[in-house]
């Protein structure tokens, strides 16, 4: 049971980055890609400016 579920666990991140459009969207796709659950937490990742974060976030999306 516990072999299943780190299974599971393993393929779930949890990203934050310094600037949401560089140090997020890359490593965010790529995990994506992959097959990853990604789970990005928006208030802790910044951008350039409002606009740059906001379009990193809906590249994601």
């Amino acid at each position: 049971m516990l072999s299943k579920q780190l299974k599971t666990l393993e393929k779930k991140l949890v990203v934050a980055g310094l600037w949401t459009e560089v140090c997020v969207v890359m490593p965010v796709l790529d995990a994506l890609e992959d097959g990853y659950e990604v789970y990005v937490v928006t208030d802790a990742s910044g951008g350039v400016t409002t606009e740059a974060h906001d379009m990193a976030i809906d590249r994601m999306i």
